[in-house]
């Protein structure tokens, strides 16, 4: 549920604040929503290892990426 929940909040991101999801490529937002989209539309047919992988790897990872957006503010601001 929680990368469901991650997902969705890329997607609003995505969509309320574009330029962030522009300005950082080396975040992989599409990767993101595709997970939530499997994992809401194919739960039945998920892969666990997969899913054990992102949790014990791609997660953490994600998450010191996103330290480096703590204090990001759009130009001129």
């Amino acid at each position: 549920m929680t990368l469901i929940i991650l997902g969705e909040g890329v997607t609003r991101l995505e969509r309320d604040y574009p330029a962030v999801v522009r300005d950082h490529p080396e975040i992989e937002w599409q990767q993101i929503i595709g997970m939530r989209d499997r994992a809401a539309h194919g739960y039945l047919t998920l892969d666990m290892n997969i899913i054990w992988e992102t949790v014990q790897s791609s997660i953490p990872d994600l998450l010191d990426r996103l330290q480096t957006l703590r204090h990001w503010r759009p130009q001129g601001e």
